[in-house]
């Protein structure tokens, strides 16, 4: 299970002298919480449909300028909340075409690309918008409601400018108390599938306690956040050095299954899967500029965790470990297992109306994964239950006119290997090149057995155009 660093996104830092009114993926507006982040708005479009009366202003709001700017509004939404790409680029196209226009979206990391006429004979007027990819599964089931009225004309497109900020402005539905105990949570279920000891699972509880407070207090400090875009490699470093010290009292104690527990939602598995698989797809910049940056996230907490870890060595006579970790009987994956794809509901801020399928659809596919691997190896396994869940995920979506995100999200994340590739870094860092090289290999593998699971099961059952 990995999250990303979803609640320490640097979109906060990137956007923290903007005079910001809504909620943010961050959540919360009380006293001593950063605020928030803002959908961009079309004061033009605004405005023009405020001057216009009666019969006009339905004739206003579907000239090609407005819906142009409908459509980047709707676009900027659905990145912010965790559409895919190409699910935001075909809605878009179809909604141009419903209100009589031409239009081609394209998007990359950062922004998005309009192509509009007024007719595909016309010769198209393209304009480039930013975008700010993130995730917040409650908002983008509240997205997918308006825009399944759009496509049915319940709604207006003013009356949609109104609902977008609407949702713009809301709260998280899991607020903070509740992502903290989640990281708790999390931090012991990952060391029980990691393959830790009773010790280990509770060390990495309360690593993910330290954790979290500092991704909480590190924005905090210096004007504006200054410290925020070091939040993953500072947090690597409290809570290894954390790890590290509990070590002089615990001896056999592993620390590293401890450190990567404790910070598995900041590990940027899924955002390297996604990478690959826009790479795979032919958007080579998109996908090459998620890759990067998962890769420089996954490098911030290598070299945190390391230098946590060598400082308490320093400091202190660590000892060290004489035998090797006894993990837990298979049948506790009965509890921890369950616990994690909870915890994989609460990181995501899934609704409670798609929850209890979020939650079925996760326990299939850590299922079919287990049954998969026992007929030849992991990677047989990864490839096929990844197919399982596409084909559920894109029957579900059709059959309740959802977006295939709110339950493919969980289950892909509960799939990938963040953990993998930032024990075998971590094993280069430390000079044991030929096992970190073997665990780094063995998660770019897996992620591209999710890539493909992912092409065969949308050619098996290909996805609606919700978002």
């Amino acid at each position: 299970m990995e999250g990303d660093g979803i609640e320490v996104d640097d979109v906060e830092a990137r956007r923290k002298d903007e005079p910001q009114d809504s909620d943010t993926l961050n959540g919360g507006g009380g006293e001593g919480e950063k605020m928030p982040l803002t959908l961009p708005q079309s004061s033009t479009l605004e405005e023009g449909l405020a001057t216009v009366e009666g019969d006009d202003a339905t004739q206003n709001e579907v000239d090609l300028s407005s819906t142009t700017q409908f459509c980047i509004r709707i676009g900027q939404a659905a990145f912010l909340y965790g559409s895919p790409g190409t699910n935001v680029e075909r809605f878009l196209e179809h909604i141009m075409k419903q209100y009589g226009f031409y239009g081609m979206f394209r998007s990359t990391q950062s922004e998005l690309f309009c192509s509009v006429a007024e007719s595909e004979t016309e010769t198209p007027q393209t304009t480039m918008v930013p975008i700010v990819c993130a995730l917040d599964m409650y908002k983008l089931a509240l997205l997918a409601d308006l825009a399944n009225k759009v496509l049915s004309e319940e709604v207006t497109q003013k009356a949609s400018l109104i609902e977008l900020d609407k949702i713009a402005k809301t709260r998280k539905l899991w607020g903070n108390p509740v992502i903290n105990a989640t990281r708790v949570v999390a931090g012991a279920a990952i060391a029980n599938l990691l393959g830790g000891s009773w010790w280990d699972i509770l060390i990495s509880g309360c690593g993910s306690c330290v954790c979290s407070l500092t991704v909480m207090i590190l924005p905090k400090i210096g004007n504006h956040g200054a410290f925020a875009q070091y939040i993953q490699f500072v947090a690597a470093f409290v809570t290894a050095s954390f790890a590290n010290l509990v070590k002089l009292g615990l001896a056999d104690l592993n620390v590293l299954i401890c450190t990567t527990s404790a910070i598995i939602t900041l590990t940027p598995g899924f955002k390297v899967s996604v990478g690959v698989a826009e790479i795979v797809s032919d958007r080579i910049v998109s996908g090459l500029a998620k890759l990067a940056k998962g890769f420089i996230v996954l490098l911030w907490l290598v070299v945190g965790a390391w230098l946590g870890i060598s400082f308490i060595d320093a400091v202190a006579n660590v000892p060290s470990n004489e035998n090797k970790t006894v993990p837990l009987p298979m049948a506790w994956h009965a509890l921890f297992v369950p616990l994690a794809c909870v915890c994989l509901i609460f990181v995501f801020q899934v609704g409670t109306r798609d929850a209890p399928w979020a939650l079925l659809i996760e326990g299939v596919t850590y299922g079919s994964n287990y049954g998969f691997s026992k007929l030849k190896d992991k990677n047989l396994g990864v490839f096929l239950s990844t197919v399982v869940l596409v084909v559920i995920a894109n029957g579900w979506a059709k059959l309740m006119n959802r977006p295939a995100s709110l339950v493919l999200v969980p289950s892909l994340v509960l799939q990938v290997s963040g953990s993998i590739g930032f024990q075998g870094l971590f094993h280069v860092i430390e000079g044991q090149a030929e096992l970190g090289t073997a665990q780094f290999e063995q998660m770019l593998i897996i992620a591209l057995m999710i890539v493909v699971g992912l092409l065969a099961g949308n050619t098996v059952l290909p996805p609606g155009t919700t978002l």
